[in-house]
């Protein structure tokens, strides 16, 4: 390790131009002290990985490992996640921002989703993409427990899952509502796409015609259009401006935000005063109702 912080220094000092076998060189040093941590005690992941992270370079070679693992092991590998975006970041890394852990990983997952889909687009019974898929959806199921990812992007993976009406998709949005339905059902304004996921997810494996017409209709992937993408994308930045704030409840006073109606809620992200007025107001409420 020490060596490979001298190497990362060095090619630092000479203007970033070190040679392409340095790189893998340093790159390889730390993946394999990654995949070491991986194979030891659970609780002390975050402790041990987060240490490692001195460089931007690291922060996505280390996404991608963790990304590799999840395929096997999701739950796992989901908590680590949730303890690693939990603690303080990388405080070691200059022009760190916050979230930035969870930005590199889900570059990750959504370039490997791209990739598993094309595959089953051109063989649906492809072993690989199904292996991949179903672990790539639970995954997804789990980084939502740990609050590592937020409603409005679990549901937009969902949504790409839900365009290809093969089962392996059907059963990969069973994964994901199996893990996360119950709370996701609690948060009123994603009860439509919510409703659209579960019935392209009953479907029967053996369609028949009609069940197969309207199989895009069902998903919500069409007929949400283009206002539902932006509620998605306004209440995934609203999501990420407060829950350093709000790190248990984001996800509700996103949803109540959101139900204040469209234009209110983007209005919000031009008026940050406003928008954390707003949230410190639906914060109170839950307490009043006893969320805490």
């Amino acid at each position: 390790e020490a060596e490979a912080e001298a190497e990362d220094e060095s090619s630092q000092s000479d203007g970033g131009s070190e040679s392409k076998e340095g790189s893998g060189s340093v790159r390889c040093q730390f993946t394999d002290a990654v995949r070491e941590c991986l194979r030891s005690n659970a609780p002390t992941y975050d402790r041990k990985v987060v240490p490692l992270v001195t460089t931007e370079s690291r922060l996505a070679a280390l996404c991608l490992v963790l990304f590799e693992q999840s395929v096997s092991e999701p739950s796992l590998v989901a908590r680590l996640c949730g303890d690693i975006s939990g603690a303080d970041d990388f405080p070691q890394l200059k022009n760190y921002h916050y979230g930035d852990f969870k930005r590199v990983l889900m570059s990750e997952i959504e370039k490997q989703l791209v990739f598993v889909l094309d595959l089953l687009t051109n063989t649906p019974d492809s072993e690989k993409g199904i292996r991949d898929l179903t672990g790539l959806s639970r995954f997804l199921g789990h980084l939502h427990k740990n609050k590592v990812v937020s409603p409005m992007i679990l549901l937009g993976c969902a949504s790409k899952i839900a365009r290809l009406a093969v089962p392996a998709c059907r059963n990969a949005i069973g994964e994901i509502l199996k893990l996360t339905g119950d709370d996701l059902g609690r948060q009123s304004h994603l009860q439509t796409k919510l409703n659209a996921l579960r019935k392209f997810s009953a479907v029967k494996e053996n369609p028949t015609d009609e069940d197969t017409e309207t199989g895009a209709e069902d998903t919500g992937a069409e007929d949400t259009g283009a206002s539902d993408d932006e509620a998605y994308e306004v209440g995934e930045k609203i999501f990420n401006t407060i829950v350093k704030y709000y790190p248990g409840s984001a996800g509700k006073i996103t949803g109540m935000l959101l139900d204040m109606g469209p234009d209110l809620a983007r209005s919000l992200l031009d008026n940050r005063e406003e928008l954390y007025r707003q949230a410190e107001r639906a914060n109170m409420m839950l307490e009043g109702q006893g969320y805490y």
